[in-house]
């Protein structure tokens, strides 16, 4: 009997956080012979397409633009022509993460002779119009999952799920390859160096990053701090913003932008503090990948993050004002001598909910769907 083909849909086959969650699903799949994974990027082929390669696994760009930017006529065509695409590929189960995917898959999987399609909720997209398309796709969705209870929550309420049909939670996956950061070491001579890694986009909060570094400035004037924001900027607006933010409150010298393709590499340069900040999240990358690498954290005080987080919340949040940052920042600051065994603990308690039981629960629940 041939084995299930599994699509695994992403946005692009680029190294966000979608995508390295479908690369790390997708070496699962083929190392528990749970079936063929194939890797489709609904938008331009990027450096997650070398990674899928090395792996031998299938990749395939349909290099599709899609969004709420197209007119009402151009996005439903869009959808039919990948539809077609998508079943011309013979899928047993479509396993979408992140929003377009979502509604894209389970529109592909409606009909007879379908593939079996599951929806995986990775964020809080309380402001993203909820589309004809949309409500129409749901109705082929197998089974719900959400990336964290916060975003299952969502999705319910959100597609107006009755209670009985339970949301399941399936955990972010980590890699099983340390990163073999030196823990807590400080690596600038100007002060600690602290990295948010999270792209320009509405809701990610390096505005008051700024202002709340501006604040700890004038508090602290014969202190050095270096702050290094890494992420992607489709259109350039939000970034642009960020910059002149930076530039007239005159903390220029203190803040880089870089495009680190992974906190690996960012690693190399010396990072000290991982930050995010955030009106709203679903189960962040960026705070498992700072927790996994033995960073001490400093992140915005809200559900989510918490759940990130676990049991390690002391010293580590911050509430939603510049002021509130500022006060987190020279509390950890001031904390310089714990960050090892911070990071320590961060560390091992990730890995103590996350190593085997993400994976676990991954592939029990993909196999009780193809029954």
């Amino acid at each position: 009997m041939a084995a299930p083909t599994i699509v695994i849909l992403i946005p692009s086959l680029t190294l966000g956080g979608a995508e390295k969650q479908a690369l790390l699903l997708a070496q699962s799949l083929v190392r528990h012979n749970v079936g063929k994974p194939i890797v489709v990027g609904i938008g331009k082929p990027g450096q997650l397409e070398g990674k899928l390669k090395e792996k031998g696994i299938e990749g395939i760009s349909l290099n599709m633009g899609f969004g709420f930017q197209l007119s009402r006529r151009k996005m439903w065509m869009r959808a039919w022509q990948f539809r077609r695409k998508i079943r011309a590929l013979n899928p047993d189960l479509v396993v979408p993460l992140t929003f377009w995917p979502n509604v894209l898959g389970a529109f592909s999987c409606l009909g007879p002779g379908s593939a079996v399609c599951m929806w995986n909720q990775r964020s809080v997209e309380a402001t993203l119009a909820y589309s004809l398309l949309e409500r129409l796709s749901k109705h082929s969705v197998a089974l719900y999952s959400g990336n964290s209870q916060t975003t299952a929550a969502f999705i319910q309420q959100r597609h107006h799920l009755p209670s009985r049909n339970k949301v399941t939670v399936l955990p972010n996956l980590i890699s099983t390859e340390s990163f073999g950061h030196e823990i807590g070491i400080l690596k600038s001579n100007n002060g600690p160096r602290v990295l948010m890694m999270a792209n320009f986009f509405p809701g990610k909060r390096q505005d008051l990053v700024l202002k709340g570094l501006k604040i700890w400035e004038d508090t602290h004037p014969d202190k050095g701090i270096e702050l290094v924001f890494s992420g992607k900027a489709p259109g350039g607006y939000f970034v642009e913003q960020i910059k002149a933010l930076a530039f007239d409150l005159n903390l220029k010298s203190k803040v880089a932008f870089c495009q680190f393709s992974s906190l690996e590499e960012a690693l190399e340069m010396g990072i000290d503090i991982g930050l995010l900040a955030t009106d709203s999240e679903g189960y962040s990358n960026s705070i498992m990948e700072y927790m996994e690498a033995g960073l001490p954290v400093l992140v915005s005080d809200i559900p989510a993050n918490r759940e990130v987080l676990g049991a390690q919340l002391d010293n580590q949040l911050f509430g939603p004002s510049p002021e509130e940052f500022a006060s987190a920042l020279q509390n950890l600051i001031e904390k310089k001598e714990s960050w090892s065994s911070m990071g320590q603990a961060n560390r091992a308690d990730l890995l103590a909910r996350h190593w085997e039981k993400a994976e676990q629960t991954w592939i029990q629940t993909i196999q009780n769907v193809l029954k």
